[in-house]
């Protein structure tokens, strides 16, 4: 039987293993292995600048002996210091500099520190020194290009480099597939995707994905019994698991077998919830009153920043036809659709809103810049650009300080058909009310709270727009919105369906069609699976 130890105790106990560990330093200051364990103590403990003295002194002490140097970084990556860990590996890229995991590494922390021309070019430094598995490292840099730099031409020509060196290189065949299906051309990603279980069987995940690019017409299709044989598979690990169940029950709803839909959703929802924290209703509802008292109308009349900024942020629950609408505006020709930007969210997940109630305006004025600088690497040639990160709906007080002239089109659609389509995609633990109806409606309920609350705030600069409306009368939709941002409308909006440009979303085949009003009322084919606490909605 263990005892559980208070917090009070926790933190007399870290207090004096510090204590401990700082004099039994001081008395051996040549004992590298105390300074190791100080560096690993105080970067545990959130002191990243004791620990990067500690750990430098540890690599004097062992005349830089490299050993030492990936292990700590993986810490510091894991306490969040990126640009520590990538500060250290810039070190030692200029003491060793024929090295070239050095500079492969020193990429990867600067690709998630978000420095990523900076990493690119590590990246291709370790390829002037002859590293080896080259091919692997042409991979990271065609996702440097693809997945942040929104320069998908770069990220094929990458990866066709890669295929040149290893023409079976799995993961290059199976990155291409993914560049093939977000532009559109399902007969190229189906082909891809083919091709990469031709030359591995058993590199299952392709699987999934084959279901994401095939249009199910009936229950005896191959495809399903090959999801279903390998579902099966003693072999096949967690993650995949989760994702064959989102798969086979995305092809049953397909074919109207509703219930077999609905049972691999389930399925894929049970397991999905095992990898991440289970969702806290108290802590959303106490996120959500914090977001509203902390930025409020004295808070922004205080932090108002000036700039002519204008941003076009679509936000609102996930799969509430963001990806569409940003589709549809991207045919105009004064809009470019930058996709889901996650700056926002990588910046703010951790430290909003509890570190805004004393930001000061310096702060808020880079982080302005920092965000308009990474719009203008990405998409240099945008006259009005949007982001549709759903869930800077949370930040949308905060982004009106700094970007005034901004414009936000929130996007809704019926409730229950919202909190299915949320069900039957797999998202991940930021979003970890999705593995639970009942868990997606409170958390929906909350969001419609917070939205209420900015919309008090800024009625003339959020525009609400209503799915089920679009999909039914278009033209009349769409026409007081492009007003609402000061543009003309254009005819050429609905032809949305024939663009070529890459879509990073799980909308992606949806916005290859002409509006269509199936996924409107989506809730009537599973009435009868519903809980009881979704009857009203419906």
């Amino acid at each position: 039987m263990h005892s559980k130890v208070s917090p009070n105790k926790t933190g007399v106990m870290q207090k004096q293993l510090l204590e401990s560990l700082v004099t039994r330093s001081a008395a051996e200051p040549d004992n590298y292995n105390l300074q190791l364990q100080l560096a690993y103590f105080y970067s545990e403990n959130g002191d990243v600048e004791h620990a990067l003295s500690s750990f430098k002194r540890v690599m004097q002490l062992t005349g830089h002996h490299l050993k030492y140097l990936a292990p700590f970084c993986a810490v510091l990556h894991k306490n969040g210091f990126l640009l520590q860990a990538a500060g250290l590996y810039a070190d030692y890229c200029c003491l060793f500099p024929t090295q070239a995991s050095l500079f492969y590494n020193h990429a990867f922390y600067l690709r998630f520190a978000g420095q990523y021309t900076a990493a690119i070019a590590q990246y291709q430094h370790a390829l002037q020194l002859n590293i080896s598995e080259p091919e692997e490292v042409l991979l990271n840099i065609a996702v440097i290009y693809s997945d942040h730099l929104r320069q998908e031409d770069n990220a094929r020509q990458t990866l066709m480099s890669a295929l040149q060196l290893k023409p079976d290189y799995v993961p290059a065949l199976y990155n291409l597939a993914n560049l093939a299906e977000e532009r559109g051309d399902r007969a190229e990603a189906e082909a891809l995707f083919r091709r990469v279980l031709d030359a591995d069987p058993k590199y299952y995940q392709a699987y999934a994905r084959l279901a994401d690019v095939v249009t199910f017409k009936n229950k005896d299709d191959l495809l399903i019994t090959r999801l279903q044989r390998v579902l099966n598979e003693p072999s096949v690990v967690q993650d995949l698991r989760i994702n064959l169940h989102y798969a086979l029950g995305k092809a049953f709803d397909e074919c109207g077998a509703y219930a077999e839909a609905f049972d691999h959703f389930t399925a894929a929802n049970k397991l999905n919830s095992l990898t991440m924290p289970s969702y806290d209703p108290l802590e959303t509802e106490r996120k959500m009153q914090q977001i509203i008292h902390t930025l409020d109308s004295s808070w922004l009349d205080k932090h108002m920043q000036r700039n002519n900024a204008a941003p076009i942020f679509i936000c609102g629950m996930f799969r509430s036809g963001s990806t569409l609408i940003e589709q549809i505006l991207a045919q105009h020709s004064e809009i470019t659709a930058g996709g889901e930007i996650d700056f926002f969210h990588r910046h703010l997940k951790n430290i909003f809103p509890q570190q805004f109630t004393t930001v000061s305006a310096a702060d808020l004025t880079q982080l302005a810049s920092r965000y308009l600088e990474y719009c203008e690497q990405c998409f240099p040639f945008a006259i009005r650009l949007t982001d549709k990160r759903p869930d800077n709906y949370l930040y949308i007080g905060l982004l009106k300080a700094l970007f005034p002239c901004a414009k936000f089109i929130y996007t809704k659609r019926n409730k229950i058909d919202n909190c299915l389509s949320v069900f039957f995609l797999r998202l991940g633990s930021a979003m970890n009310y999705a593995n639970s109806l009942q868990d997606t409606i409170h958390y929906y309920q909350q969001h419609e709270i917070l939205m209420s609350h900015w919309q008090q705030m800024f009625c003339q600069d959020i525009y609400m727009l209503d799915y089920d409306q679009l999909v039914l009368r278009p033209e009349t939709t769409l026409k007081p919105l492009l007003s609402f941002l000061g543009l003309e409308y254009q005819p050429e909006l609905l032809h949305f369906h024939t663009a070529s440009n890459a879509v990073k979303t799980a909308s992606v085949w949806q916005v290859r069609k002409p509006l269509y009003k199936n996924a409107s009322g989506r809730r009537h084919n599973y009435s009868d699976l519903l809980p009881a606490m979704f009857e009203s909605d419906a």
